[in-house]
This record gives structure tokens, C-alpha cells and sequence, in this order.
């Protein structure tokens, strides 16, 4: 099985970030995750092995921990492929994702690439689908809106591949 863990970007700046990759569609005809507003915290993993065990290291390590405010503000992009809601990420945040990390790197099917783990680079992507082709047209109109948002990181979601789409499998909740 196919699985990907997130923090889903909740209220105000999930609605706006799903308001916005629907119109960059209809505009630009870039597509973008199936997953809603999000922060990858592992990238999608396949595994056969019981998902028992990354739950349990999860909770084990969300025990004690509290939600954490972070910001998003503007737009960012990799290259001329990804275009982003760009996150200010804070001492609490970046302490948080290396003790989640160093958590899960316990289960025996995880493992990171080079741009994730403590190398991520948190963002909320926009669009990430056929973005090349028409990039400096849809930078210059993403670049109108206003994008500035407090959030609270205060989940983290396990996200299964199943019928051509992601699907929630569990939300593991921080306490606020």
C-alpha cells in the first residue's frame, strides 16, 4: 500500500488554498495534489508491513505535544515546476518536525530522501502539475492575492492511496 504523512493546513488558509488551486485549473489547467492543504512530513511510502507500527510510533511521540503556531505569508516556488504558499517556519515548528522525524525513523520501512526529513522545506503547494508551461503568466497572477495566515500545525494525518485518490486512513490529533 501507498501512504503519504501530512499535517493538514486547517480553517482560513486550507479554504483559500483550495479555492485557489481549483481557479489556477480552470485558468492555467495546472494541476495540483489530491491530498488537501498540507505540509508533508513523509513523503508517499510504500509498505506492506502492518501501518499498526508508524501509528504507534505517531501517538507514542504526540503524547505530550501541543499545537504549534506557525504562519503562511506570499508565494514561493522550486524552480519554475511548484508554485507554494510559502510557511514561516519557527524554532517550535523545525524542534517539532526533527523530533517527528527521529520518531518515525524507528519504524523499519521509513526512510527519507534528500529533500525531506530535516531537509524539508515546509510549504503548502498550489500547483505542482504542468506548471513549467505556463509558469511566469501564472506567478504574476498568484502574485494579486493576499496570502497571510496563522495556522496551527495541531494534526498529524496518514493519508492512504486507494481508488486513484488519497484517502484519509487516520488523524492523530495535538492538543491545543
Amino acid at each position: 500500500m501507498r501512504y503519504v504523512v501530512v499535517t493538514v493546513a486547517d480553517g482560513e488558509a486550507g479554504v483559500f488554498n483550495k479555492k485557489l488551486s481549483a481557479e489556477a485549473f480552470e485558468k492555467f489547467k495546472v494541476k495540483s495534489s489530491k491530498l488537501p492543504a498540507h505540509i508533508t512530513l513523509k513523503a508517499p511510502f510504500e509498505t506492506e508491513e502492518p501501518i499498526e507500527v508508524l501509528e504507534e510510533a505517531i501517538e507514542k511521540y504526540i503524547k505530550d505535544k501541543k499545537a504549534i503556531s506557525y504562519e503562511i505569508k506570499g508565494f514561493e516556488h522550486f524552480d519554475n515546476r511548484v508554485i507554494y504558499m510559502n510557511v514561516i517556519e519557527n524554532k517550535e515548528m523545525r524542534d517539532f518536525h526533527k523530533g517527528f522525524v527521529k520518531a518515525i525513523k524507528e519504524v523499519n520501512y521509513i526512510s527519507f530522501g534528500s529533500h525531506e526529513g530535516e531537509n524539508a522545506i515546509f510549504h503548502v503547494t498550489v500547483s505542482s502539475k504542468k506548471v513549467s508551461f505556463v509558469f511566469d503568466e501564472m506567478w504574476q497572477w498568484i502574485n494579486q492575492f493576499n496570502c497571510n495566515y496563522n495556522v496551527l500545525l495541531n494534526n498529524i494525518s496518514i493519508y492512504k492511496w486507494q481508488d486513484n485518490t488519497w484517502k484519509l486512513h487516520k488523524r492523530f490529533e495535538l492538543k491545543e
